[in-house]
């Protein structure tokens, strides 16, 4: 196979593309390499038998250590499962792509991805996409056209093409844009309080430097030879799609009509099984005139074509949505403040049939995360862990690690929470945990609400509330409506899934996967308005509740306690092998951190265990000053006086003509071993040598 090798410009940098020397076996492959971040990418396309009416596609990333010239740390030395940040970049490859193959493609495909090298300088994310779309363009597999993708940063110039990790540090926006030369396939970003305005021109400022790279990509498949395409399109019968939208389009709107998900779904099933029998006796009737040889799993594929036709055709007709919303209305909202009564905050959101009980633990930065990755190394101080069990559906599921998606949902609120952290040095790690406790759609948005919520019970400085909004769009020719705080079957059978965060004064977050094309600067930028309408409305009703942090952490919080000792006198405190700090902290719930620079941190839950022992540390680590006063304990007597001890390893003389204000003959007659006694520092001479008093004291 010949060796194939291009490059593009891409902001001050250039992207080599190979194919042809590397992986020869899959299907396609490509190697992708920018200013030291090289990367493999292989497709491999097998026929899927099962005949399942869902695009068997996967893709995974992956990074090695050696990339970075480290070993890894585990017990093993070897990459275990996928990283956080790995599930991701999977995810960021994935969701553009899935548009771009048509329904029911019978062919399994696998992408993975594997960084070979890294500068820690370039962030492999978006040369993977770029990568994914080259091998995919030169394979066989059909791919409807190719996509590429950009990082978008903003700053008071303007915007600008981010491809430096640390460029990221000055920027208001970091978002990422991936589409094809005409559509906006996918949105990821985190940002800094930015207007709906500025949001939108960013998309359309990204999207419009993607058209070079789409065009290097179209010029890198013409240039190798490709095998013919694999691809068989399952047509739709017509006939058969007829007969049953005709039949049952009235019962169907009827059933999605019922506002209660539990019993829509429960007569939707018996449907099902009335078409199937329905389906089975016309097959025994002379006149039938669909094949014979239909399968299940065609039924189900023209059903759910029936069933996406019949809702999207009623909402853009009637005007009204399935539950008799108006297009901008919120479901109905309710809160519940400290409903865990033993967490250091807590609250339940609930909007409609999606609810969500939100959990948030303080800890000491001993609890923070370690992240440790081929590219990224770094102690993390806020975790944000989203649940979804089957339940909150009426499904039952396996309980296990973490789902792509949970990963993916928990991400999206870390980042628009991450936004309102005041700047005051907080000294607790926060973790917030969602649980999902039932769900018709829109459930990491209501996380990110009752984030909020839990955050200002638990006593967080955050600098206002934050709010988040599913919305969604129906687009049919010219004819479109934007939903607000979509449903579960609007997410499912609309053409955008748009999820949008912000506080009162602009966006944090934003998330959106888009399933056609021509989406248009005027259509984005009306979802952008009625989406921080919605979430407006949303910020209202939390302000009702709790408008503010509350100004003490929960009696349950740990108690921490930061203060700073001279580095001399670190060894005082400490002790041999550590015996002065255990005998102190010994029978106790305190944990003493004391750090190289001087720095300690004191964490306890008892109060009395926490003062007694920070007033033991101050005194053991305190300089003696001439003319103070101190408490001492008598070490020593002597026939010309008793030696009497300050702290650690620091013992002064008071001489017997500095006990009393009267001539003393015995020392013994006023002071014995063991006696605790106040003192005055009168002198300490070049020698070091204290001399103290007692006299007038």
């Amino acid at each position: 196979m010949t060796v194939i090798k291009k490059k593009i410009k891409f902001g001050d940098e250039y992207i080599y593309v190979e194919t042809g020397f590397i992986a020869k076996q899959s299907t396609s492959s490509v190697v992708v390499e920018m200013n030291g971040t090289k990367l493999l990418v292989t497709v491999v396309s097998l026929v899927n038998v099962d005949n399942k009416n869902y695009l068997p596609l996967r893709v995974d990333y992956q990074e090695r250590f050696y990339a970075c010239g480290k070993i890894p740390g585990s017990f093993f030395k070897r990459e275990g499962r996928p990283t956080e940040r790995e599930v991701l970049i999977s995810r960021l490859i994935d969701r553009p792509l899935r548009p771009l193959f048509y329904d029911f493609n019978k062919f399994e495909i696998q992408i993975i991805v594997t960084v070979f090298s890294i500068n820690p300088e370039v962030d492999p994310d978006i040369l993977s996409i770029i990568g994914v779309s080259c091998a995919l363009s030169i394979s066989n597999v059909f791919f409807k056209e190719p996509i590429a993708a950009v990082r978008v940063g903003y700053n008071s110039e303007g915007f600008f093409i981010n491809t430096k990790v640390n460029e990221l540090n000055e920027s208001k926006l970091n978002l990422v844009v991936a589409g094809t030369n005409e559509s906006i396939l996918m949105v990821e970003s985190s940002a800094k309080e930015l207007t709906d305005d500025i949001m939108v021109k960013s998309i359309f400022f990204g999207h419009k430097k993607i058209k070079s790279i789409i065009e290097f990509i179209n010029d890198f498949s013409f240039s190798v030879k490709k095998n013919d395409c694999l691809y068989e399109q399952k047509k739709v019968n017509e006939c058969l799609y007829d007969w049953l939208y005709n039949k049952y389009n009235s019962q169907i709107i009827d059933i999605y009509n019922i506002q209660d998900k539990l019993v829509k779904k429960s007569l939707l099933n018996k449907l099902y099984e009335k078409i199937n029998l329905e389906l089975v006796i016309e097959m025994d009737k002379e006149s039938y005139k669909f094949e014979k040889d239909i399968v299940i799993s065609d039924i189900i594929f023209i059903i759910e074509k029936v069933e996406r036709n019949v809702v999207r055709n009623h909402i853009i007709n009637t005007g009204k949505r399935l539950d008799n919303r108006d297009f901008n209305e919120i479901r109905f909202i309710e809160v519940y403040l400290n409903y865990l009564s033993r967490a250091h905050g807590s609250a339940v959101f609930i909007r409609g049939e999606t609810q969500v009980i939100v959990s948030v633990t303080l800890g000491t930065k001993r609890d923070a995360q370690i992240i440790d990755t081929p590219f990224l190394r770094q102690k993390d101080e806020f975790i944000f862990h989203y649940n979804f069990n089957s339940y909150c559906v009426g499904e039952i599921g396996i309980i296990g690690s973490p789902k792509r998606r949970e990963i993916g949902h928990g991400n999206l609120a870390k980042r628009a929470i991450q936004a309102v952290f005041t700047e005051n040095d907080f000294p607790y790690v926060i973790r917030v945990v969602s649980e999902v406790t039932e769900s018709n759609g829109s459930s990491s948005m209501a996380s990110i609400c009752g984030a909020s919520l839990a955050l200002m019970d638990a006593g967080v400085n955050i600098k206002n509330h934050i709010a988040g909004i599913a919305m969604g769009l129906i687009k049919e020719s010219d004819k479109y409506v934007i939903l607000s705080d979509i449903s579960g079957e609007e997410d499912h059978y609309g053409d955008m899934d748009f999820k949008v965060a912000g506080t009162k004064i602009g966006i944090t977050a934003l998330q959106m996967d888009v399933k056609v094309s021509c989406i248009n600067e005027n259509i984005m930028s009306n979802a952008f308005k009625q989406a921080v309408e919605g979430y407006n409305y949303i910020l209202s009703i939390m302000d009702k509740f709790i408008h503010e942090s509350k100004k003490e952490v929960s009696k349950f919080a740990p108690k921490i306690k930061d203060f700073k000792i001279s580095v001399n006198k670190i060894k005082d405190v400490i002790g041999k092998g550590g015996s002065i700090i255990k005998s102190l902290i010994g029978g106790t719930d305190v944990s003493v951190d004391i750090q190289d620079n001087g720095n300690v941190q004191m964490v306890y839950c008892n109060t009395e265990d926490g003062e007694r022992i920070y007033k033991e540390i101050k005194r053991l680590s305190m300089d003696l000053e001439i003319g103070k006063m101190y408490k001492g304990k008598v070490v020593r007597i002597t026939e010309f006086g008793a030696f009497i001890n300050l702290v650690p390893g620091k013992d002064g003389l008071v001489h017997i003509s500095q006990i009393v204000n009267y001539k003393l003959n015995n020392v013994r007659d006023i002071l014995s071993e063991g006696q605790e006694v106040d003192v005055k520092l009168i002198d300490i001479d070049k020698q070091g040598k204290i001399r103290l008093s007692m006299k007038n004291v």
